[in-house]
């Protein structure tokens, strides 16, 4: 197999496991709208949900965040470097996007 087929699949699963994590476990920490679990809706709205947030303590969890900054921070890089298929370049742009939507 060639060179490139490793480094897109490690690539890919390494978008999938930011993806995973930050799903399950960051947005959950950061925003209570994330946290509820099956979409239950107990009366209140997303707003006075928001505002009674607190930032997360956890040291493991804010240490998976700045990690995965820090790979995010380095994805555009290897974007230059090397070409990549669409699918996966939609895969990084849908995890980049994705939280401000």
């Amino acid at each position: 197999m060639p060179k490139a087929v490793y480094l897109e699949d490690v690539i890919e699963r390494t978008v999938q496991f930011m993806r995973f994590h930050l799903i399950n476990g960051v947005y959950p920490a950061y925003d209570p709208v994330y946290a509820d679990p099956k979409g239950k809706d107990d009366g209140q709205s997303v707003k006075s949900k928001r505002k009674k947030s607190v930032l997360p303590t956890n040291k493991l969890l804010v240490s998976v965040y700045n990690k995965t900054v820090e790979i995010m921070e380095l994805l555009p890089d290897l974007l230059n470097v090397q070409t990549l298929p669409d699918t996966l370049v939609l895969q990084i742009s849908t995890l980049s996007v994705s939280p401000f939507f």
